[in-house]
C-alpha cells in the first residue's frame, strides 16, 4: 500500500457513530445569565461566490445591538454534528457568538468538497473570518477552535492569513498528513477501517447528499468491511467509482507514496512554519491520541518561529474524549479534561482582552502512572497520574537514556557484549493483531476474540511473531516525560519489510490480575524502504546489514517500583497499520505476499536500542 499516515479519523465517518469529544459530551454545566438565539443555516459568501452554511449561536443581547466576540468552528462532520449544539450554547451563554461552519461542497454548502482542500480551504477560512468581523454583533475579534478535522481547518484558516483572526484553542488537530513511518495508517477509527472515513465524507457531499442509491452503495461497502480491509487501497479506491470526486482524492492521496511537494503544502510541517501569522495558539493534545507526535512537532515549530503565547496542554486521554478512563485503564479523577472551560480562559484573554489574575503555565502535562494498580469496580486497572506545569517541552531536565536489547530478551543499560541476534517473522498473511477497541489508547497488550485477528485471549507476545524486551523489575521509580526513538540494526531476506514498537509499562502479577498486566503507552511503525527518508523510497538489498531509527509518540508515564520497561517488536500493527507483502513492489500494487525472516542484531558493533527521556525524582 502507499505509505503514508494521513489521519484519516480526523475526516468524517458519519457512516458510524460520531466522536463524543470531550469538549462536547463532558461540558461543564453552562453558566445561564441570558437566554441565547439560534439563526440556522446562514449562507456566507466566498470570494468565488460560493457560498458556505453555518449556524450562529448568539448572547441574546446581539439582538439588542450588542457586540460579542466571535468563536469559529469549521469541519465536515456537519454543523450539528458531536452535540455542537450543546457546545455553541455554552460558548453563547459565556459571552461569545459561536459559529458553526460546513465546508466547501459539504452538506449545504455550495461548490465542490476535497477532502482537507489545501487550496481553496485557506481561501475559505479567510473569507469566513473577514465576514464574520464585519457583522453588527461581532466586535472584530475572531477565535477559532475545533477537534482533528475542526483542528486542520483552523491551520488553514490561519494560512489564508484573515487580519481578524486574534487567537486559536487546538484539539488534536490534523496536522502532517505523511506522518506514519512511510506505511499507510489505518487512522484511529480501527473498527471501520480508513475507507469509512471516505464513504463518511461522500455522504456530506453538497450534490449527491440526499441521493439514496449513493447512501445505498456506501453503506454496502462500510457494511462489507472485512473484504474491503483485505484489499490494496488502490483496489478500495476502484470502489469509489459511484462518487468521482471522492474517486479522486482517495486516488490522489494514493499517488504520492513519498513525502513530496503534495504533502508538503497539505499539512503544517517546517516548509510551512514561516507562512503562518504570529497569533496566540493553545495546542490541547492527549498522550493517547494518534495524531500527538506531530501535533507537538507543529507546537515547536510554530512555537519557535513566533513571539506570540504558544501553550500546550497534554492529558491521558485519546483523540475524541477527555475523560479519566482510556482504554482499559483509570487515570482518576485528575485525569478528566475540561476542554471548554480552557478554551474560555484563553479566549477570555485574547478575544475579550482580560487579563487572568494567574498566569497560567506555558506547559501542563498529566504524568500517568502513579496509581496503585487496582482494580476498579469498572474492571479497570487503575494507573492513575496527576498534573505538573513545566516551563518548556521537551523538559530542560529529562536525560536521553539508552535502554539496550540484549540477547536475553533483556533491556540493559550497556550494551550486549557478545555477538547476538533476534529472528523476527513477519507473514502478511497473519499480521499481528492491533489491541483496541473503539480507537486505540491505554490498552493491555493480550488478545480478545472480539479484536480483528485474534483468536484467543493470550498475551499478544505470546505469538512467535512478537519480541519482548524488558529490564528488570525496577528497584525504584522512574519518570519517562518526552519523546522516544527506537533504534535497529538488522538484516532481512526480503526487499522491504515493516518493523512495528511499542513501549509498554509492564505490571507485576498482583491477586487482581494474576498474570501482570501490559499496558502500552505509545506505539510506532516504520517502512524499511523508508529507513533513510520518507521523501524517497529505497529497497533493501537482502542480506546486507542496514540501521533504522523508529521515532515513536511521546508520554509521560512513572514506572513503578517492581514494573518492568518493555519494548515490544514485531513486523506488522494490523489493522492500525497496512500490512506490508514484503515483496518490494509498489504496495499499493502488489501481485503478491512474502514471508520476511529478519533478524535484529544487538551486539557492540550494532547496539540496537531504546532511547528514553528519564526525568530525575524530585519532591511534587
Amino acid at each position: 500500500m502507499k505509505h503514508h499516515h494521513l489521519f484519516l479519523s480526523a475526516a468524517i465517518a458519519l457512516v458510524t457513530a460520531p466522536v463524543a469529544t470531550s469538549a462536547q459530551s463532558t461540558a461543564p454545566a453552562a453558566q445561564q445569565p441570558t437566554d441565547i438565539a439560534v439563526r440556522e443555516k446562514v449562507m456566507v459568501p466566498m470570494r468565488d461566490g460560493i457560498r458556505i452554511a453555518v449556524d450562529l449561536y448568539m448572547p441574546a443581547g446581539a439582538a439588542a445591538g450588542q457586540r460579542f466576540p466571535v468563536v469559529l468552528q469549521r469541519w465536515s462532520y456537519g454543523r450539528k454534528a458531536n452535540n455542537t449544539a450543546a457546545t455553541g450554547e455554552w460558548f453563547a451563554r459565556h459571552g461569545y457568538v459561536f459559529v458553526s461552519s460546513d465546508m466547501r461542497g459539504n452538506n449545504d454548502s455550495e461548490g465542490v468538497y476535497y477532502m482537507h482542500d489545501p487550496v481553496n480551504d485557506p481561501r475559505d477560512g479567510h473569507d469566513m473570518v473577514e465576514w464574520l468581523a464585519t457583522q453588527p454583533w461581532s466586535t472584530g475579534a475572531i477565535g477559532t477552535y475545533g477537534i482533528s478535522y475542526g483542528g486542520h481547518t483552523q491551520f488553514n484558516t490561519a494560512l489564508g492569513k484573515p487580519p481578524h483572526l486574534k487567537a486559536q484553542f487546538l484539539i488534536n488537530a490534523v496536522t502532517d498528513y505523511h506522518d506514519g513511518g512511510g506505511a499507510w495508517s489505518q487512522g484511529a477509527w480501527l473498527g471501520d477501517h480508513n475507507l469509512s472515513h471516505t464513504l463518511g465524507a461522500i455522504l456530506t457531499m453538497h450534490d449527491n447528499a440526499d441521493k439514496p442509491a449513493v447512501k445505498a452503495q456506501a453503506e454496502a461497502l462500510r457494511k462489507d468491511y472485512d473484504r474491503v480491509l483485505a484489499l490494496p487501497a488502490a483496489e478500495q479506491a476502484k470502489l469509489l467509482a459511484f462518487s468521482p470526486p471522492a474517486q479522486r482524492w482517495f486516488s490522489e492521496w494514493l499517488a504520492h507514496p513519498d513525502y513530496d511537494a503534495y504533502w508538503k503544502g497539505y499539512g503544517i510541517n517546517p516548509d510551512r512554519y514561516r507562512d503562518y501569522p504570529d497569533i496566540p495558539m493553545l495546542f490541547y493534545g492527549s498522550w493517547y491520541d494518534h495524531m500527538q507526535r506531530p501535533f507537538l512537532k507543529a507546537y515547536l515549530g510554530l512555537k519557535a518561529a513566533h513571539r506570540s503565547e504558544t501553550r500546550m496542554i497534554s492529558g491521558p486521554w485519546d483523540h475524541g474524549r477527555s475523560v479519566s478512563r482510556n482504554g482499559d485503564a483509570e487515570f482518576g479523577p485528575d485525569g478528566e479534561g475540561h476542554p471548554l472551560e480552557a478554551a474560555d480562559a484563553w479566549f477570555r484573554q485574547y478575544l475579550k482582552g482580560e487579563q487572568p489574575t494567574t498566569p497560567a503555565s506555558p506547559v501542563r502535562l498529566f504524568v500517568m502512572g502513579t496509581g496503585d494498580g487496582h482494580r476498579t469496580a469498572e474492571g479497570l486497572i487503575y494507573h492513575g497520574g496527576y498534573w505538573r506545569d513545566e516551563a518548556a517541552y521537551p523538559l530542560a531536565r529529562a536525560k536521553p537514556t539508552s535502554f539496550y536489547l540484549q540477547g536475553n530478551g533483556l533491556l540493559g543499560s550497556s550494551p550486549a557484549t557478545s555477538t547476538t541476534s533476534t529472528g523476527l517473522i513477519a507473514d502478511p498473511a497473519h499480521p499481528v493483531p492491533t489491541i483496541y477497541t473503539r480507537i486505540g489508547g491505554a490498552f493491555d497488550q493480550r488478545c480478545k476474540p472480539t479484536y480483528k485477528g485474534c483468536t484467543d485471549s493470550r498475551p499478544l507476545n505470546a505469538r512467535a511473531d512478537v519480541k519482548s524486551f524488558s529490564t528488570a523489575p525496577l528497584d525504584r521509580d522512574v519518570e519517562v516525560t518526552g519523546p522516544v526513538s527506537v533504534t535497529l540494526h538488522f538484516r532481512t531476506d526480503v526487499k522491504d519489510t515493516d518493523f512495528a514498537v511499542k513501549l509498554i509499562d509492564e505490571y507485576p502479577a498482583s491477586a487482581a490480575y494474576p498474570d501482570g498486566v501490559a499496558l502500552i503507552l505509545s506505539d510506532a511503525l516504520r517502512r524499511a524502504r523508508y529507513r533513510d527518508t520518507l521523501d524517497k523510497a529505497t529497497l533493501l538489498t537482502p542480506g546486507k546489514t542496514y540501521t533504522m531509527t523508529i521515532e515513536v509518540p511521546p508520554t509521560s508515564n512513572v514506572f513503578k517500583k517492581g514494573h518492568r520497561i518493555r519494548l515490544d517488536i514485531a513486523g506488522s500493527n494490523f489493522p492500525k497499520f497496512d500490512v506490508n507483502p514484503n515483496t518490494g513492489e509498489p504496495i499499493q500494487h502488489h501481485t503478491r505476499q512474502q514471508v520476511a525472516h529478519s533478524a535484529i542484531l544487538h551486539d557492540p558493533a550494532h547496539p540496537s536500542m531504546i532511547v528514553l527521556p528519564i526525568v530525575p525524582a524530585a519532591p511534587r
